[in-house]
């Protein structure tokens, strides 16, 4: 930090001189002009001025890198500290905030922020090339200089409001640009739906109301940024052309020289761009000054390692649920639910939507907290034990197929603590019939790449693929969140029959809707509403319980 701190103080140095170099560029003309010689360590007047010229360059090239350079490292490391709070952050966060959102805000909050730090050192080298400036001025003739700044108030009088005005737009903007993205987003991905509904129509003419709105408010900001610089520069012509008005007549009268003159209006043509780059400041700092808080709400993401265990978790001997409640906001999910699960057992929860089942899981892998109860692993409270010794003995079968990358040997490892050798990735996907399906063997298996996130896979291939990372995980739990769903009967079977003769000795939590889901299990959870309302086998629900058996009968019903 200290070292780029630095590199920042060395670049800003480097303008300032280039400013001071451009500085001395007039007050030269004027000498030459005049017929004045000017002497500096030997130069005359047309060596000075190029030695001016080539090391305002030269400085400025300088500078402007240096500070270019600092900017981007700084973006970088602001992009790296989002992500990072993101991925490590709380999962309750992205309960308040879109996913489709996210990246929106963060490519819009990041480049307002680096077209603010790109404006200050114009800012900074501007003042004081004006500071400088009204020097100069002021000693070639100070009743010129009294006729510019008595009208330059007026800029700040215009300035000023427009800068206000343009944040406020910005801030309209982003959030009517996010909310667009996001139609985009849910309409491509449902486009299939869609079509079948014939409701491209409806759709676009949906998704047009928002991108007219967009359109509206990005004209108001564009009219507002369209009419900021003009307005300002010709404030300035108006000044410009008061000076010569008034210092052609003391040219005449002999007062002042025409070099003065010349020199002076020099002068003034450099401070078109620093006077310019005050109002493009001021914007840019307003525009940052809204953004700036969408933009912190990632900056200070809570770690979910704030209420981390102390523990390592080296293996599950017990589980068990004591009193559990859990709401999201203010709707209660899981009512004071207890149950123990038998290590090496085979469970099946299952129950109508809403009722907790989901919630259990990311309960037990601490993606959230309960609100009041506890979950004991080896008779220890769950939240003693670190989050990562938790999630190392779970594996996760989630209902989405949640697949990442595009490399499918990079998928597989992800997350492994030690690379999985090609003989045994290749086993793993014929125990799900995937490597058949998909030619794969040792020798290709390196370089197979399916597209991002999966695309040239189908859905049920998809699904055996997350259910194959799992078997490949040694874990002492294995959760299946509607898992196979998107198989056939045939396949399902085979996957549970893999699970049942590769991992005997592991415990089988399955979230399940299906009967022939339910039928591998031991034992069966009865969820509603957040509690506990039937446990035992298939035979003794579908006799004692009558939500159970209407449950099952339905099913029945569907497959006749």
């Amino acid at each position: 930090m200290f070292k780029r701190r630095s590199f920042s103080l060395v670049g800003m140095g480097l303008i300032l001189i280039s400013t001071l170099l451009s500085v001395f560029i007039p007050y030269i003309v004027k000498n030459l002009i005049d017929n004045t010689e000017l002497h500096f360590f030997g130069f005359n007047n047309y060596l000075l001025l190029a030695v001016a010229y080539l090391g305002q360059v030269i400085f400025s090239s300088l500078g402007y890198f240096m500070f270019a350079k600092i900017t981007m490292t700084n973006v970088y490391d602001l992009r790296q500290k989002i992500m990072h709070n993101l991925l490590v952050g709380r999962y309750s966060f992205f309960d308040h905030n879109k996913i489709e959102q996210v990246p929106s805000h963060l490519t819009t909050n990041i480049k307002t922020y680096e077209h603010y730090v790109q404006v200050i050192p114009q800012f900074i080298s501007g003042l004081f090339l004006i500071v400088i400036s009204i020097i100069f001025l002021f000693s070639l003739d100070w009743k010129l200089s009294a006729v510019m700044f008595i009208s330059l108030p007026l800029l700040g009088i215009i300035v000023t409001p427009l800068s206000a005005f343009s944040g406020k737009l910005s801030n309209y903007l982003q959030k009517s640009s996010a909310l667009y993205t996001e139609k985009i987003i849910n309409c491509l991905q449902n486009i299939l739906y869609i079509k079948t509904l014939n409701a491209e129509s409806q759709i676009e003419e949906n998704i047009d109301q928002e991108n007219k709105e967009l359109k509206n408010i990005a004209i108001k900001s564009g009219g507002v940024d369209a009419i900021a610089n003009p307005l300002v520069f010709l404030l300035f012509l108006i000044i410009v052309s008061l000076i010569f008005v008034y210092g052609g007549k003391r040219v005449q009268s002999g007062e002042i020289t025409i070099g003065v003159l010349i020199s002076f209006l020099l002068y003034l043509l450099q401070l078109i761009n620093p006077i310019a780059n005050t109002s493009n400041f001021f914007m840019a700092k307003s525009k940052w000054k809204t953004n700036k808080a969408e933009l912190e709400k990632y900056l200070t993401l809570e770690s979910e390692t704030t209420n981390e265990g102390k523990e390592e978790l080296t293996e599950i001997k017990n589980l068990s649920f004591c009193n559990l409640s859990f709401a999201y906001e203010h709707t209660a999910v899981l009512n004071n639910l207890s149950c123990e699960i038998p290590i090496g057992s085979k469970i099946a929860i299952v129950g109508p939507s809403g009722s907790g089942k989901s919630t259990l899981y990311k309960l037990l892998l601490r993606l959230y907290e309960p609100d009041s109860g506890k979950i004991l692993l080896n008779a220890q409270e769950l939240n003693s034990f670190s989050k990562k010794s938790i999630r190392r003995h779970i594996a996760l079968v989630p209902q989405e197929n949640s697949i990442i990358g595009s490399s499918l040997s990079d998928f597989l490892n992800l997350g492994q603590e030690h690379k999985i050798s090609d003989a045994q990735l290749i086993d793993t996907l014929n125990t799900v019939g995937l490597a058949a399906e998909l030619n794969l063997n040792t020798e290709n298996i390196a370089g197979y790449d399916f597209g991002l996130a999966a695309k040239n896979l189908s859905v049920g291939q998809k699904q055996r693929l997350m259910i194959a990372k799992a078997l490949l995980k040694e874990a002492s739990i294995y959760l299946l969140d509607e898992s196979t769903a998107s198989v056939d009967s045939e396949l399902e079977t085979l996957i549970f029959e893999t699970l049942l003769k590769f991992k005997p000795d592991k415990t089988i939590i399955s979230i399940a809707h299906r009967l022939s889901t339910v039928k591998y299990a031991d034992t069966i959870i009865f969820l509603e509403e957040g509690k506990i309302s039937g446990i035992g086998t298939h035979s003794e629900l579908y006799a004692q319980h009558e939500h159970y058996r209407h449950f099952i009968d339905l099913q029945l019903i569907k497959t006749e």
